[in-house]
């Protein structure tokens, strides 16, 4: 009796084995989809956008917890005990997250020749030297510009050997710019926009034309980076 009971609970178990359920699935999201996280398991939700997907797993990028913090990264398996940790979310995109589309383009092609020979040199050009000191484009992926906001040219002075470097001279006059722009920055993944205030000097040179450099960094504001769209 007790054999048969024994087979009889065998026979059970090997059917429950059969019909059992599959194993728990996340939901579905897409690329771009706002969801939730809570990666360590805790009940701590954090707000991002899926930025990537696979078979097996979601890329998830979560929100700075403030302004001008950096973003998280979590990969959350799509199977598993990690499915009841991502879910929709309603939280509104950041402004700082928000897909920037702006493309690389007005990028001037550096370095420039024309305007720099003779003893006076415009502002358009000096603008141009300034822009053409931080400015490059090799590709869409890789690029940077200058967009200038103000630009101020003071009143010259005499070379200083002990402070100024370049081929100049003690009879040199050097003219101080003050310039306030804001940069960005091109990469495959993002888009970096910072504010800056600094002094620039042009003079000319004894090689016969002008140069430009940068003398002084007066501030820098928090640079705020964005996905690309």
């Amino acid at each position: 009796m007790k054999r048969a009971l024994l087979i009889l609970a065998s026979t059970i178990a090997v059917i429950g084995l059969l019909v059992s359920p599959p194993a728990a699935a996340a939901q579905d999201f897409n690329v771009g989809d706002r969801v939730e996280v809570d990666a360590l398991g805790i009940g701590k939700w954090e707000p991002g956008v899926v930025i990537a997907e696979n078979a097996e797993s979601y890329l998830v990028r979560t929100d700075p917890l403030r302004p001008g913090m950096p973003y998280g990264e979590y990969t959350i398996p799509k199977t598993g005990a990690w499915v009841d940790r991502i879910r929709p979310s309603t939280v509104p995109l950041p402004d700082a997250q928000k897909p920037d589309k702006r493309k690389p383009t007005g990028i001037l092609d550096c370095p420039i020749t024309e305007g720099i020979y003779g003893k006076n040199l415009s502002v358009p050009t000096a603008k141009k030297m300034v822009r053409c000191l931080l400015e490059y484009f090799e590709g869409d992926d890789y690029a940077s510009r200058v967009d200038i906001k103000q630009f101020k040219v003071g009143k010259p002075r005499l070379w200083n050997p002990y402070n100024d470097i370049g081929p100049g001279t003690r009879d040199t006059l050097v003219y101080p710019i003050k310039v306030d722009a804001t940069q960005l920055w091109w990469t495959k993944a993002s888009v970096e926009e910072r504010r800056w205030l600094r002094i620039y000097s042009c003079y000319y040179s004894t090689l016969d034309e002008w140069k430009c450099g940068l003398s002084e960094r007066i501030k820098d504001w928090p640079s705020v980076t964005r996905p690309r769209a």
